[in-house]
Order: structure tokens, then C-alpha cells, then sequence
């Protein structure tokens, strides 16, 4: 589009090609393409933050809007919308199925022991009295525009952890 913001035009060139790829003249004009189109970029009249939302609705229930962020047009949920710091989410696409957050029943005696690489084996020195281990599923994670990074705190952990040293905390995440 020829401009950044707003109402432009999109050119291109049209040629006609014989079926080998050559150049010919033997294309109706009836059938030829359009060189130029009108378009719009709207995102130039999009908020660029939840609040910018909320402060033009006023409170309203959290939704998904789309928002200009660094130029491109992005869909997100609005948070706390009722509040006086609305937050920014990612709807995860691929859904609760493939984004969990798990802590491992087994606790290691050695913390610098197996098992590693996110694996559960049970074959380790551990002792297998933790309580607190769960899986949580997810389909939204937050989002801080400004640096357009995950912020990995908004990661629902199954429970708490006691003893962050020998639990095994594992989340992952499929965009």
C-alpha cells in the first residue's frame, strides 16, 4: 500500500505470457487483471494497548480486540478491563491441549542429579513424598508490548512450590 496509514494505492505490473512463460499479445483485455487497487491500512486508528481501549469504552468485559503494535495489526485479549491496569494476553491457537505447566511427583535428593531435559524418570535418587505435583493447562499467556516478550510469570504453575531446588518445574509453550 502506498501509504502507512489510511487510504493509498496498491500498483502492480500486468503482462500477458503465452502457456511457456513468454511474452504475447494474444490475452483479451477483458481478462487482464487490474494494475492499481485501493487499500487501507487501518491500523493507524487501532489502540495500541488495553488501556487505550478502556479509556475510549470505559470499563468493559474482558475481551479480544485488535490492537496497532509496532505497526501490524494484533489480536488480544483484554484483561482486568474493570481495573485501572488492564493487561495484555496472546489467545494461544493450538489450545489447553498442547500448552501445560507440570510439576513432577518426584523430588531428587541431589538436585544436580538425573533426571534432566524435562524427562521423568523414575529410576533417580528421589524421594517420591511430593504432594504438590499437578498439571495445568493454559490457552492464554500475557504480553508486554512494549518489549513484545512473553512474560513468563503470567505461566500458571500447577500449585506452589516448596522447594523450587529439587522440583522438577516444567512448562511449555506452542504458539
Amino acid at each position: 500500500c502506498s501509504v502507512s496509514c489510511g487510504d493509498g494505492v496498491m500498483e502492480r505490473t500486468v503482462q500477458c505470457v503465452s502457456a511457456d512463460g513468454q511474452e504475447s499479445n494474444r490475452c483479451s483485455p477483458d481478462a487482464e487483471p487490474e494494475t492499481r487497487k485501493v487499500c487501507t491500512n487501518p491500523s493507524c486508528n487501532l489502540p495500541s494497548s488495553c488501556l487505550d481501549i478502556q479509556s475510549t469504552k470505559g470499563p468493559i468485559p474482558d475481551s479480544e480486540h485488535f490492537l496497532s503494535v509496532q505497526g501490524k495489526v494484533l489480536k488480544v485479549y483484554c484483561a482486568g478491563m474493570q481495573t485501572e491496569t488492564p493487561q495484555e494476553y496472546i489467545t494461544l491457537t493450538t489450545g489447553e491441549e498442547e500448552n501445560i505447566s507440570e510439576i513432577f511427583g518426584f523430588r531428587l535428593n541431589d538436585p544436580s542429579q538425573c533426571p534432566a531435559n524435562d524427562s521423568r524418570r523414575e529410576d533417580c535418587d528421589c524421594r517420591r513424598d511430593y504432594t504438590a505435583a499437578g498439571v495445568t493447562t493454559f490457552s492464554k499467556v500475557r504480553l508486554d508490548l512494549r518489549r513484545m516478550n512473553i512474560i513468563i510469570s503470567s505461566i500458571p504453575k500447577p500449585f506452589p512450590q516448596d522447594d523450587a531446588a529439587t522440583t522438577i518445574f516444567n512448562s511449555r509453550i506452542v504458539l
